[in-house]
């Protein structure tokens, strides 16, 4: 994704990559690409197709941005560096994949060479590495860079490697992709070198074949700095898109996760693991097998994250592939963490 716009004409010239990493090809009728502010609105219909393992273009304001790569739609509106967000969603609005830079994009830069952010076969984004053409320093319909060794090395160690179904955009996040690959682990090793505070849901579970009520949420502080939880809330959203309080801010209250670690929240009616609850929320509150999503929402009452999914079956868990994208897994082999 060009998201500051390329050499040849700078700002102005940005674009957006799509790649369909699945076997079958998808019909993009009534799917839709925002962006936070709104300002860009991208609604695809019935002529919009993208082949299995195929590549769509989208190029601001015309079709002169690339030369000799063919937009496959035009858009309008800026994408800012800071403060960020693109969201993909299907024709039934679900989101699929989302990219959050609320800071600063993870990867891609601006002057003097206006690189794209790429992701790499593990989903986690990297800066194009190769020589520049015509201005252009990106790869558009076609397969990306490789990441910097010292990045695909820390990739094949801690990532989980899935094969998805569902659409991954080269150019958008996490940021949520929700594949059916099953894993028997969960999420990866935690890296917290950032210094931005980056508080994530890392895993879900929403039920066992002993209980419907042994579920969790598992939160994984990111960033390089404790958080102080108090006034932060969890909400759920239904498959009929209606919302409600989860988790309200009274439990957070006092309560801090470390950089670098864990923080589960489990129901107080069902959940009995052997790893205590930083949290207990009431019996009544609870999560759905299907068509669910929960949003994490600090004590601004700003969203930090979102997870959706379509489903997630008993007795196994809903597992984050990294900390750098929105990828999540079914995992056999659920494993609550928290805070201690």
């Amino acid at each position: 994704m060009a998201w500051a716009g390329t050499a040849s004409d700078k700002t102005s010239h940005e674009w957006i990559e799509l790649k369909n990493n699945s076997w079958t090809g998808i019909n993009l009728n009534k799917w839709q690409l925002l962006n936070k502010s709104g300002s860009i609105k991208i609604v695809f219909d019935e002529k919009d197709n993208l082949e299995k393992n195929g590549f769509y273009i989208l190029e601001r304001t015309d079709d002169e941005t690339l030369p000799n790569v063919e937009a496959n739609k035009i858009f309008v509106g800026a994408i800012k560096n800071s403060d960020e967000t693109l969201r993909l969603f299907n024709a039934q609005c679900e989101l699929v994949d989302e990219i959050l830079a609320i800071s600063g994009w993870p990867a891609g830069i601006a002057s003097p060479e206006y690189r794209t952010a790429e992701r790499s076969f593990d989903l986690m984004w990297h800066t194009y590495s190769g020589s520049g053409t015509n201005g252009i320093y990106g790869t558009p319909k076609s397969e990306n860079s490789p990441p910097p060794p010292q990045i695909a090395q820390s990739s094949n160690q801690n990532s989980t490697l899935t094969t998805s179904t569902s659409l991954t955009a080269t150019s958008s996040i996490d940021q949520s992709s929700t594949s059916t690959a099953t894993s028997t682990s969960s999420q990866v090793p935690p890296d917290a070198t950032s210094t931005v505070a980056r508080v994530l849901v890392s895993e879900i579970m929403a039920g066992s074949d002993v209980s419907a009520n042994y579920e969790f949420i598992e939160l994984y502080n990111a960033g390089g700095t404790a958080i102080n939880l108090t006034g932060w809330s969890i909400k759920k959203i239904t498959s009929t898109g209606s919302s409600s309080t989860l988790v309200g801010a009274s439990y957070f209250e006092g309560k801090t996760i470390p950089a670098g670690k864990y923080f589960l929240l489990a129901n107080v009616g069902g959940y009995n693991g052997s790893v205590v609850a930083d949290i207990s929320w009431p019996q009544s509150y609870t999560l759905a097998y299907t068509n669910n999503a929960v949003i994490l929402l600090n004590s601004n009452s700003e969203k930090t994250d979102e997870v959706s999914w379509t489903e997630i079956p008993k007795n196994q868990s809903f597992s984050r592939v990294s900390w750098d994208s929105n990828q999540f897994v079914i995992s056999a082999s659920p494993n609550p963490q928290n805070s201690q």
